[in-house]
């Protein structure tokens, strides 16, 4: 099932700063000059009903590529999100905090951008 949320809803939820974790990301791609699209809403199909998806990051230069940064979001929902996402032939990375604490995160996230492009 998708869920939509309103812009007005989404900005209530998340004022201009931005949480750590997503500005970690957000830098990562800054530094390395990948144009980036913040809470872009997409167009999912789940079962024949089109609804829209705000993802975390959006990159159209890397065939559309999403990046979504999850926080206590159970297993169970995590692959129903990327289930969608293959549903709908859009390649996705789902960041978990531990997955953004490691030495070479960006190092990994640079990689798998490249294989992308």
């Amino acid at each position: 099932m998708i869920t939509t949320i309103s812009p007005l809803e989404r900005k209530l939820i998340e004022p201009d700063l931005l949480p750590p974790q997503i500005q970690r990301i957000a830098d990562m791609l800054t530094e390395h000059g990948i144009k980036y699209s913040r809470n872009q809403p997409v167009v999912m199909y789940d079962n024949g009903t089109a609804g829209l998806v705000y993802v975390d990051f959006y990159l159209p230069t890397y065939r559309g590529l999403i990046i979504d940064y999850i926080e206590d979001m159970p297993e169970s929902r995590m692959q129903a999100k990327l289930n969608l996402y293959r549903q709908n032939s859009r390649p996705a990375v789902m960041l978990k905090y531990e997955d953004i604490h490691k030495s070479n995160w960006q190092e990994k996230l640079y990689d798998i951008l490249h294989r992308c492009y």
